[in-house]
């Protein structure tokens, strides 16, 4: 070993319990940042979204704004759907103490067979503390162990190295180096890990800005953040599509527990959800309606062109049907296929040709019910009419929520 590489590692040494003292006391000015008090879910436009499970820290939990549209969540949900064309709903978990482990644990507390992706950004925690590189090797390992239990192996999942965080931070120079040559050594291991385990795939995360803590203009470095990752993101996904896209039949305890959770069936007409489905009407020019569906029937709780509509029998309805999927339903013509002939809808004097639904989830994305729209002649139904009938959908869904919050 040479003399000069001798002397760096011993200044590295030296340097570490000042340099990490420093970057930890930064870290805890994180905690009086403000914080997104909305649902972790966030949306970007398009017929057809992936959906991407995040799994972070505070800083991907959104430090520094008021609304997960502001954080990082959001961003990278319109980015990815500005690439894609297909839409994304990306869902943000994070902690305040998060570690490599923490990351294992919001892994398993997941239904992984809602989502398209994951992506898990390693926190810089384990590296400031001084984290021997040995236990670094063994908390990553353990990670990677989760991910092949844990998820189905047609979802992609990325594992975004740490990034040199401090280079915008108010720290002394030589933390700011100390932590770069950190950095360097733990992203390569975990690149090594990731490679050779075959479960995950390591991102190298170096983004042009790093300064969120500021608070001042964090959302814009959280831009800058979701520039970097969506084009790996992306490039996961089409690696899989369609493969990974399967319909699903969701668990009907865990949904009726939602709609109970969320009193839609019990509380009075929204006016706000009359307000959408009116909108919905009248961008699509399709008679719209709104419905919940408990265990046996179909209530439509806000419907345009009529004061009310009868509760339907569930079996054999376009609503039940539409909730079996995550994604749009389209019917061009109900009477050209023999599988809709007995539909309530279908079977009538004045029989809907034509029909569309959304899914609306519960906060856990259970999938309780459906914006719709019909027609009584056949028709078809472009990408740009299916997107904007989703974001129409999720308006109405974030009206449940609130709603459900306040009462």
């Amino acid at each position: 070993m040479s003399t000069r590489l001798s002397h760096a590692r011993l200044s590295h040494f030296l340097r570490s319990p000042f340099a990490g003292a420093l970057l930890l006391t930064r870290l805890a000015r994180d905690t009086e940042l403000a914080f997104p008090s909305d649902p972790p879910l966030s949306h970007g436009s398009g017929p057809d979204p992936d959906r991407v499970l995040l799994i972070g820290g505070l800083v991907v939990g959104g430090a520094g704004v008021a609304s997960h549209d502001l954080a990082l969540g959001g961003h990278l949900a319109r980015k990815l759907a500005a690439r894609t064309g297909r839409g994304a709903d990306v869902e943000t978990r994070s902690v305040s103490k998060y570690d490599v482990a923490t990351a294992a644990a919001l892994l398993r507390a997941e239904s992984m067979e809602r989502f398209d992706a994951v992506m898990i950004v390693i926190g810089v925690r384990e590296l400031i503390q001084l984290r021997p590189l040995a236990l670094w090797r063994r908390d990553v390992k353990g990670l990677l162990g989760t991910i092949a239990e844990s998820v189905p192996a047609s979802v992609p999942v990325l594992l975004v190295g740490v990034a040199p965080f401090a280079r915008d931070s108010d720290v002394p120079r030589f933390a700011v180096r100390w932590l770069e040559e950190t950095v360097d050594t733990y992203n390569a291991v975990t690149r090594e890990l990731c490679e050779t385990s075959g479960v995950a795939e390591y991102v190298h995360f170096e983004p042009g800005r790093y300064g969120v803590r500021s608070g001042r203009d964090a959302s814009a470095v959280y831009e800058t953040w979701a520039a970097a990752l969506a084009p790996p993101l992306d490039e996961a996904l089409s690696r899989t599509l369609p493969v990974h896209r399967s319909d699903d039949v969701p668990d009907e305890e865990e949904r009726l527990r939602a709609i109970a959770g969320l009193g839609v069936l019990d509380a009075p007409p929204n006016p706000r959800l009359v307000q959408i489905v009116q909108m919905t009407r009248g961008m699509l020019g399709l008679n719209a309606g709104l419905t919940i569906l408990d265990d046996e029937n179909v209530h439509v709780i806000a419907v345009s062109g009529a004061s009310s509509v009868p509760v339907l029998p569930r079996e054999h309805t376009f609503s039940d049907l539409a909730i079996s999927s995550p994604g749009i339903l389209v019917v061009p013509d109900a009477l050209a296929d023999p599988l809709y002939a007995d539909f309530a809808e279908v079977a009538g004097r004045d029989p809907v040709r034509f029909f569309a639904g959304y899914p609306l989830e519960a906060p856990g994305g259970e999938r309780i019910g459906a914006l719709c729209v019909v027609d009584r002649v056949p028709r078809d139904f472009s990408d740009d009419e299916a997107s904007l009938l989703r974001d129409l959908a999720l308006r109405a869904q974030a009206v449940l929520w609130e709603s459900a919050a306040a009462s």
